[in-house]
């Protein structure tokens, strides 16, 4: 094999295994609002209990405030906010995925977490 049908042949193999392998994927964050027909203090609670049912840990939180904001299946950072409104509480919930890793499939946990937290109980 000469020096320019090797060349060739690098790079055809460069273009195969480039073409075969998918690009990285990033999600974009993914926000939502959810109305909780509870006071804000129960609806903060509600919160709390629901990043535990899903696994995750709380890494920052503020009572005062009702905002939180933690880890979900060590992955995907979940923001937490929430506002009295007229008949309850709005809670806004913001998911997306940590810098340092390569999410695979779609981004569930904030579809979760709302659905966590508006069950009955």
């Amino acid at each position: 094999m000469n020096r320019q049908s090797w060349l060739l042949s690098v790079v055809l193999w460069c273009a195969l295994v480039g073409g075969c392998i998918p690009p990285r994927r990033t999600f974009l964050p993914e926000s939502r609002l959810v109305h909780l027909a509870v006071p804000p203090d129960l609806a903060y609670q509600r919160a709390v209990q629901a990043f535990a049912q899903l696994g995750g840990e709380v890494t920052a939180q503020n009572t005062d405030a009702r905002v939180l904001s933690g880890r979900v299946h060590n992955a995907v950072l979940l923001n937490v906010a929430m506002a009295p409104d007229a008949t309850g509480t709005t809670v806004q919930v913001t998911g997306k995925a940590l810098p340092n890793k390569a999410p695979v499939g779609k981004l569930t946990e904030v579809g979760d977490y709302c659905a966590l937290l508006t069950q009955e109980r």
